[in-house]
């Protein structure tokens, strides 16, 4: 994920789209597989769009505590951070991560740093709506708005296999993609 305000004032070269600063930026990665193997590959694909990157790896912890969760520790590119919403409400996810009033000093969860008068607005007039279908298509709209700002880039978890027996009705964990056994059960 892209995150700190440093990222949101570069400019592409119109010619090609690429990045044509000089501008080292700083990438966290964990030193763990398969975190370590998947910001390598994002490296490349960074330095392929023309961006100079100083790439440091650091302990999963340390990813958060000194880095990517630490707003002045001006960190441009996480790409082993994750967050999941808490409940089933789009406040849940869009006001922790991209709402500017959430920027916290430490254990910051808006890594974009993105604090846009705007949609800090609809977001706080979104969360005072009853649930339902209006606050739901108020918080599409801020998802499509913050989607065209463009201030992080989505990483998807990989698809876990889980494999059950015949006799086993497996139920998986969307959380965290392993198997529910509070309702996993026997056939």
């Amino acid at each position: 994920m892209l995150c700190g305000k440093s990222v949101t004032s570069l400019q592409p070269r119109p010619a090609d789209g690429k990045y044509a600063g000089t501008q080292k930026l700083l990438m966290i990665a964990t030193n763990a597989d398969p975190g370590k193997k998947s910001a390598e590959v994002a490296a490349n694909q960074f330095e392929k769009l023309g961006f100079k990157l100083n790439f440091r790896e650091v302990t999963q912890d340390a990813l958060y505590t000194k880095f990517c969760g630490v707003p002045k520790a001006q960190v441009a590119i996480c790409p082993n951070v994750g967050f999941f919403k808490d409940f089933v409400d789009p406040e849940s996810f869009i006001n922790p991560t991209f709402n500017g009033e959430a920027i916290l000093p430490a254990n910051n969860t808006n890594w974009p740093q993105l604090d846009d008068k705007t949609i800090n607005k609809a977001i706080d007039d979104a969360a005072i709506l009853p649930p339902g279908s209006e606050r739901n298509k108020a918080f599409a709209k801020i998802d499509n708005d913050i989607t065209l700002m463009a201030p992080a880039v989505p990483w998807l978890w990989d698809k876990t296999p889980l494999i059950e027996s015949k006799d086993v009705q497996g139920v998986a964990d969307n959380y965290s993609t392993v198997w529910n056994l509070g309702y996993t059960s026997l056939k």
